[in-house]
């Protein structure tokens, strides 16, 4: 499944998008467990992309998953569950390929209302969820079990392809 070719010349190499599915669940909680304080379990996974309101996309890079985005879709909603990236592929764009693809297939889907939450301290994904048109509705009061830091919520409009998103920066989140 994992695509391990070598780019070819004049090829940026990005990884295969794969949608992963319930034999992925044992390397997707491993993932958790190096990227979460709280992760999902094995269980939680296979359960869960057993179902069709769940989702997981990943990319395959250099032979392992590097990044994968997980959402659920009810009620005309999507809502990002989590995104990780490994460490020693970030700042590859990764994060904004699965962002981009999901929120294009929300729109294409018919999908109205994007939602997640992210750490309030956490600067790099507030500002790559800015840069996908994504504001902020609200404030969870210590929302995060391991050290009680607030989460924002944050919210964006499916009816526009994500191409269509002009670019935000410096954007202050109460």
């Amino acid at each position: 499944m994992f695509d391990s070719r070598p780019p070819e010349r004049g090829e940026r190499h990005m990884g295969a998008l794969v949608r992963l599915g319930p034999d992925d669940a044992g390397r997707l909680a491993a993932f958790e467990r190096e990227s979460f304080p709280h992760p999902w379990t094995e269980g939680q996974f296979r359960d869960s992309l057993g179902r069709e309101h769940f989702a997981c996309y990943g990319i395959a890079w250099e032979g392992e998953l590097a990044a994968y985005l997980s959402l659920s879709l009810a009620a005309g909603e999507m809502e990002v569950l989590n995104l990780a990236v490994r460490p020693r592929f970030r700042r590859r764009g990764l994060a904004s390929r699965l962002l981009g693809h999901v929120l294009q297939l929300a729109h294409e889907t018919g999908m109205t209302d994007a939602y997640l939450e992210v750490r309030a301290s956490n600067a790099p994904a507030l500002a790559l969820y800015a840069r996908f048109g994504f504001t902020c509705r609200g404030r969870r009061t210590a929302y995060y079990p391991d050290n009680r830091e607030d989460a924002l919520l944050l919210w964006r409009a499916c009816g526009e392809k994500t191409t269509e998103i002009s670019e935000k920066t410096g954007k202050e989140y109460p």
